[in-house]
C-alpha cells in the first residue's frame, strides 16, 4: 500500500497517466467496498482511454449499462409513486431511495432480480411502516399476539368451510360471529 501512494506522490504531474489513474482510484475506496454496478461507468471511460480498448466490448459495455441505469430508472419511478401514496397515509421517514439504493446494490443483475428488487424493497417499507406504528416492546407484543390470532382464525375459516361446504365469505362471518359471541 505504501508502495503505491509513494507512486502516486512521484508521478503527480502525470494524471493524464492511465496508470496513476487506476492506482488512485484503487486507493480511494477498495473493490470489495465498492457497489460493483456504480463503478460501470468509471471502468468503461477507463477502458476507453485505453489503446488497445475492443471497439465492439466498449460498445457492449455502454449498450450493457443504458440498459441497467433504464431498469434502475423504472423501479425508481415505481418506488417513487408507492413512497408517494405511502407518504399520503402513514408518516414516513423519507428514507426510500435509500432503501432502494442499497437493496440495488445486493441485487445489481437486473434481469434476475426485479422482481426480487421490488419486493424487497416493499418488504423493508412495511417493515418501516410497522416500525414506526409499534415503536415500543409493549405495542409489538399486542401485534404479535395479533397477528398469531390471525393464523388461528385462518385456519378456522378452513376448518369451517371444509366442514359445513361454505364459502368462504360464509366462514368468515360465521367465525366472526363467534369470536364476538365470545
Amino acid at each position: 500500500m505504501s508502495h503505491l501512494k509513494k507512486y502516486l506522490h512521484n508521478n503527480q504531474q502525470g494524471e493524464d497517466n492511465l496508470t496513476f489513474s487506476l492506482v488512485r482510484h484503487a486507493l480511494e475506496l477498495p473493490l470489495h467496498c465498492m457497489m460493483l454496478r456504480v463503478e460501470t461507468k468509471w471502468c468503461t471511460n477507463v477502458y476507453e482511454r485505453m489503446p488497445n480498448a475492443d471497439p465492439q466490448m466498449l460498445e457492449l459495455a455502454k449498450l450493457d449499462y443504458n440498459i441497467v441505469q433504464a431498469i434502475h430508472q423504472e423501479d425508481l419511478r415505481n418506488l417513487s409513486r408507492r413512497a408517494h401514496a405511502l407518504q399520503k397515509n402513514f408518516h414516513s421517514q423519507g428514507i426510500e431511495l435509500l432503501k432502494f439504493l442499497w437493496i440495488a446494490g445486493m441485487m445489481f443483475e437486473p434481469q434476475k432480480n426485479q422482481h426480487s428488487r421490488t419486493m424487497l424493497t416493499k418488504v423493508t417499507a412495511m417493515a418501516t411502516v410497522i416500525d414506526d406504528i409499534y415503536g415500543t416492546l409493549d405495542e409489538l407484543e399486542v401485534f404479535t399476539d395479533a397477528i398469531e390470532r390471525m393464523k388461528y382464525v385462518s385456519k378456522s375459516i378452513q376448518c369451517y368451510m371444509n366442514e359445513k361446504g361454505v364459502s368462504e365469505e360464509e366462514a368468515r362471518n360465521h367465525i366472526n360471529f363467534l369470536i364476538k359471541e365470545t
